[in-house]
């Protein structure tokens, strides 16, 4: 009796044990990336910010370009006022002196503070996944499925590259843009639109979440529908009256490398060429879903008016030349794919299929397309492998190489071809979703087993745990041994 009794407690055991190892394997996965890898856009931004605290708040672009080059210099000013105030406490523990100072030519070399700035983001982006919570709750997702959902937001592998790896800030926008989103379904007028308005002084890309959306939601209300407008645009206007007149941000923000020029005719590159004009793919489609939505005829549904905001997002994804930290603005939105279909459990399965998929196309395209730059020289920057194996270009082989197979392929070729990958697959995933789900605007929730969501918890640590493998194995090895590898 007694060993019968052992052996089913030990079955009771055993399964408790296989949950928890991936959730202990994704959270070292994430500590890992977190202390090990970042962008050098981080301590560049942070010199720029501390100029704040140096007293040059209404010239701190002009400030700033004395310093550092003009094309280093890429945020709207919110970026840095939230990175000067996070950083004051390293600036009264190094004697009330700025810890990142845009005078300092050796800001590659900054020490654990490093860690400090990189937890902001990481702050809004666990934020990000509070407010997305809410937003299920009010498509009427049931409790269990929600905890689910937020782990799932949490572990998307292409956020994570962004947040952990990358070390971005595109987590600042996303929290405001969520949070508009959240105000708007629950009928608050006012709030919602100034929320996205906030997004807007980080980046402008959140407007294309906001015009369908509020088409959508106020196409019966001209009233509203343009008072939501002029709302919206009141922190973005405030923010370029106040600094529109300082020559330094004109040179960097607006004119600039990566500024609002440039960004714009981003939005004008790919298209149809009539010999005189180009119809850039991206505004026709955006075009077309903001017409659609005005002019839907159909009641109002919640559901609908998020997927009109994961279409935009799409479009982002599928037709903007971007920048690989880019991709959380649209990554944190498909998300809620799978948690609106109508047939859950398939919808997941397969989402955390495709999403493996779409981190190893991710992987691949931005390893070929920005060799040295989104690459294992991001162990450079971060104190911990600083000093262990210096990455010299060059001098090392790279990921560029593993996902050129070799040399095989021509960086061209290869970033074509993972490109190609990534955007059959997305257009896959939004494909599966709206064949099935696009003609029942409010479907209802139906509960699921426990069972499910137990078994569900620990597919999507595996399926994360996969996804990141495939950049963060390669990228050790590389940084360890590919020096060796090359002589």
């Amino acid at each position: 009796m007694d060993r019968r009794m052992n052996k089913n407690d030990q079955a009771r055991k055993t399964p408790v044990f296989w949950h928890r190892l991936p959730i202990v394997l994704g959270a070292l996965f994430f500590a890992v990336a977190f202390f090990s890898l970042n962008h050098g856009d981080l301590p560049v931004t942070c010199a720029v910010s501390d100029g704040i605290l140096h007293g040059h708040l209404f010239d701190l672009y002009d400030y700033a370009i004395d310093y550092l080059d003009p094309a280093q210099i890429a945020y709207f000013p919110s970026t840095y006022t939230l990175f000067a105030i996070w950083n004051i406490p390293l600036m009264l523990l190094n004697g009330n002196t700025p810890y990142f100072s845009p005078e300092n030519n050796s800001i590659w070399g900054f020490g654990a503070g490093i860690y400090w700035a990189k937890l902001l983001p990481v702050v809004f982006y666990f934020l990000s996944a509070k407010i997305f919570c809410d937003i299920l709750e009010l498509l009427g997702i049931e409790k269990d499925k929600r905890k689910l959902a937020v782990i799932f937001w949490i572990t998307v592998p292409l956020s994570f590259f962004s947040q952990f790896i990358f070390g971005q800030y595109d987590s600042f926008y996303v929290f405001f843009m969520l949070l508009g989103l959240k105000h708007l379904l629950r009928g608050d007028f006012f709030r919602g639109s100034i929320f996205f308005g906030i997004s807007f002084t980080f980046k402008y890309f959140p407007i294309f979440v906001f015009i369908p959306v509020v088409l959508y939601l106020y196409r019966k209300d001209l009233k509203k529908l343009i008072n939501s407008g002029l709302i919206a645009g009141i922190p973005l206007v405030v923010e370029l009256l106040v600094f529109v007149r300082s020559a330094g941000f004109k040179l960097t923000i607006i004119q600039g490398p990566v500024g609002l020029i440039s960004n714009g005719i981003n939005l004008l590159r790919d298209g149809i060429f009539n010999g005189r004009a180009v119809a850039s793919f991206f505004l026709v489609f955006m075009l077309l879903t903001a017409l659609w939505a005005y002019f839907s005829k159909e009641p109002f549904s919640r559901k609908r008016l998020v997927e009109f905001a994961v279409i935009s997002v799409s479009l982002f994804a599928l037709f903007i030349p971007w920048n690989p930290q880019w991709i959380l603005f649209s990554s944190s939105m498909l998300v809620f794919l799978p948690f609106m279909a109508k047939d859950f459990k398939e919808n997941l399965r397969n989402y955390l299929i495709l999403d493996v998929l779409l981190m190893f196309f991710y992987s691949g395209y931005v390893s070929t397309y920005f060799p040295w730059n989104v690459d294992i020289n991001m162990f450079n920057i971060m104190p911990l492998f600083r000093g262990i194996n210096p990455v010299v270009e060059g001098e090392t082989l790279n990921l560029a190489y593993l996902f050129q197979l070799g040399n095989r392929l021509s960086l061209e070729i290869a970033s074509s071809l993972y490109y190609s990958g990534f955007f059959a697959v997305w257009l896959f995933i939004l494909i599966y979703y709206f064949k099935d789900n696009w003609s029942a605007p409010d479907l209802p929730q139906v509960a699921e087993a426990s069972e499910t969501y137990r078994r569900g918890m620990r597919h999507i640590w595996i399926r994360f745990i996969c996804a990141a493998s495939i950049y963060l194995i390669p990228a050790f090895v590389m940084y360890f041994a590919g020096q060796g590898l090359l002589h």
